[in-house]
Formats: C-alpha cells, sequence, structure tokens
C-alpha cells in the first residue's frame, strides 16, 4: 500500500519560518524588475536591425547586456529572497540603488527628453519610494528574524 495524502506546496522556505508579507511584497517587486530586464534583452535582440536604423542608433550592446545584467541579478535576488537566504537582504540593499542610478542613467543619457519631460515627477517619487521600500522592509525586526537576523 502506498501513501496517498496529498503533497502540499509551501511558499515558506524549509525552516517553516512565516514570510512577512512585506518580504513577500518585495521579492514582488524584484521579481517584477527582473522581469523588465530580460523584456528589455529580448527587445533589443528581437530588435536589433530596426533599432541600428535608427539616427542616431540607442547603445545597443549596453541596452543588451544591461538586460541581461539586470535579469540575472533580480532572478538570483528572487530566489535568495523567496527562499529566505542570509545574503538576500544585504543583496537587495546593495543592487536598490545600484538599479536606480542606472535607471536614471538611462533616462538621462539615452531616453528621448520630450518623453522624460512631462513624467519625471512620477518616475522619481517612484524610484523614491521603492528605494525606502527596500530598506524600510530589512529593517522591520520580523524580517530581520525571518533571514535569520544575518544581514551582513
Amino acid at each position: 500500500m502506498h501513501n496517498s495524502s496529498p503533497k502540499t506546496c509551501s511558499a515558506n522556505p524549509p525552516s517553516g519560518k512565516k514570510r512577512p508579507l512585506s518580504a513577500t511584497l518585495l521579492t514582488w517587486v524584484v521579481l517584477i524588475l527582473a522581469s523588465l530586464g530580460w523584456l528589455r534583452l529580448a527587445a533589443v535582440v528581437r530588435q536589433w536591425s530596426f533599432l541600428e536604423s535608427l539616427s542616431p542608433a540607442p547603445p545597443l550592446v549596453y541596452l543588451a547586456i544591461s538586460g541581461l545584467v539586470w535579469g540575472v541579478v533580480g532572478a538570483f535576488l528572487v530566489w535568495g529572497l523567496f527562499l529566505g537566504r542570509t545574503w538576500a537582504p544585504r543583496l537587495a540593499q546593495i543592487s536598490a540603488p545600484l538599479y536606480a542610478a542606472f535607471y536614471w542613467l538611462d533616462r538621462l543619457l539615452i531616453a528621448d527628453p520630450s518623453a522624460i519631460s512631462s513624467r519625471w515627477p512620477f518616475a522619481v517619487g517612484l524610484t523614491v519610494l521603492l528605494l525606502i521600500f527596500t530598506f524600510w522592509v530589512h529593517s522591520r525586526p520580523n524580517v530581520q528574524n525571518f533571514y535569520q537576523n544575518k544581514l551582513s
């Protein structure tokens, strides 16, 4: 006879610690940003010929590599945050300001200035909000406990 009890899939790591909601929300934000990196890479590869024909042509290699880098870093970070790895909060605290800096460099150096002029207040607000949220989440005692109080 075999055991026919249903197997359950838990969203909590094997340690059994309950994941705080704020940590879950941050993991989703990182997943979305990582997906945007992968989409950037895919769009550049798919539209390479068209993008080369633009005058002036955007820096395609930079766009592709940055999409790849943020896709890989984001996927690795999502994995660490999801599983409650002790290094994940520190990587998030390092990656968030770097991601924000690269985002703004892209906007200021590559994007069409006319497209930026009307939307920059929203983009600044969202950038600041996400940076504050990232650091706030990892300052919470329940989140620190979830990640085993090893934030360094």
